[in-house]
């Protein structure tokens, strides 16, 4: 899932008096300004200078990413903006952030992409998704990886048995037995040495 991914961020849990309740080195949920924190069982946001801005009201939040959050309330993820307003109403079982203006969320166990207005632009369709990058996402069906645009076409049929975001016109993707980089066109461009056993 791709909140799954993003498990290695931790929120800020504090005591009734604003103090932090763990003593381990989590990294703060801090992004576009605002943290996350977590009180009683209830998270919202307060700014750098501590001034809770959003009062904690969510089962669970995560970090701003192009101006929205991913929250959680009555079970389903939504997002708000920096003011604490829904922009996308709670509707999703998981959620992932805004990259080139799409976000994945998950409805009735798939993975799709949406818009910043909520309006579903790739349909959900995808066991894993990933976010977009250099115009492309790399996705899951049926154990294998490919890529589609932002219109839902899958450029590159899914073929590979991992696949990462493109960067400089690249990614890296697992074939059968190796590592390999590939351009956007799903040419591979460079192989891996084969792992020794």
């Amino acid at each position: 899932m791709i909140a799954a991914i993003l498990a290695f961020l931790s929120v800020i849990a504090l005591d009734e008096g604003g103090r932090p309740t763990h003593t381990d080195d989590t990294i703060p949920q801090i992004a576009e300004g605002l943290e996350v924190i977590c009180i009683n069982g209830l998270c919202g946001y307060r700014d750098l200078k501590g001034k809770v801005v959003i009062r904690p009201q969510f089962e669970d939040a995560r970090v701003f990413s192009s101006g929205l959050a991913a929250v959680k309330t009555g079970g389903k993820w939504g997002y708000i903006d920096k003011a604490g307003r829904f922009v996308i109403k709670p509707q999703f079982e998981d959620y992932g952030w805004f990259h080139e203006g799409l976000a994945p969320v998950q409805l009735h166990g798939l993975l799709g992409y949406i818009d910043k207005t909520g309006k579903l632009v790739i349909t959900p369709q995808f066991t894993l998704a990933r976010p977009f990058s250099e115009g492309l996402a790399a996705v899951e069906i049926d154990g294998k990886w490919g890529y589609v645009d932002k219109a839902g076409n899958m450029v590159i049929k899914p073929q590979f048995r991992f696949a990462t975001e493109f960067s400089k016109g690249r990614a890296q993707v697992r074939l059968e037995d190796r590592g390999a980089a590939i351009d956007k066109t799903g040419k591979v461009i460079q192989l891996f040495e084969k792992r020794k056993h």
